[in-house]
């Protein structure tokens, strides 16, 4: 059996989580960390015994897949990129598709190369749920979601409700 390379880009609170379970894999050999911010993918590294810390362009010829966990600019920034070099890539930040045109290119460079988009639901599983409530009666339903003021590009210093 082949072990499988792992490349993540965003070393936050979902790409941590993500890293943390594939070093536990047995099927998975290296995984390969990017951040902006060099900090985070440094201190992520420490927790690792599979992980390396390296730049987008310099990991994206070692592995096999690449799971984005960054923002939707991210998507935008290095998207195309992993699909071009013939990656599969698993996209957490899905309001980067939002732009039409990046979501037709990527999906006609995907077929032509023969890569996987997967876009799991994320924080958005409130609607799978409810869709598996309706064998059931629901009356209301509250979905509460936390982010970080930097992703909201808000220079905040607590707690806020945005909406």
């Amino acid at each position: 059996m082949d072990l499988l390379v792992l490349g993540i880009i965003g070393c936050g609170a979902i790409g941590s989580d993500v890293a943390i379970a594939a070093d536990n894999m047995e099927r998975i050999g290296s995984i390969f960390l990017y951040d902006i911010k060099l900090e985070k993918a440094e201190n992520l590294n420490k927790r690792l015994s599979k992980g390396f810390v390296e730049k987008f362009d310099t990991f994206l010829p070692k592995v096999d897949i690449v799971f984005e966990a960054a923002s939707y600019g991210a998507v935008r920034q290095y998207a195309e990129k992993v699909i071009e070099a013939g990656k599969d890539l698993i996209i957490m930040s899905i309001g980067g598709l939002l732009d039409e045109d990046l979501y037709n290119r990527l999906r006609k460079k995907a077929e032509q190369m023969r890569s996987k988009i997967y876009l799991p639901s994320g924080a958005v599983c409130g609607i799978d749920g409810l869709k598996a409530a309706q064998a059931s009666e629901v009356n209301e339903v509250t979905l509460v979601t936390t982010k970080t003021p930097a992703s909201l590009g808000k220079d905040l210093d607590k707690r806020t409700i945005i909406f």
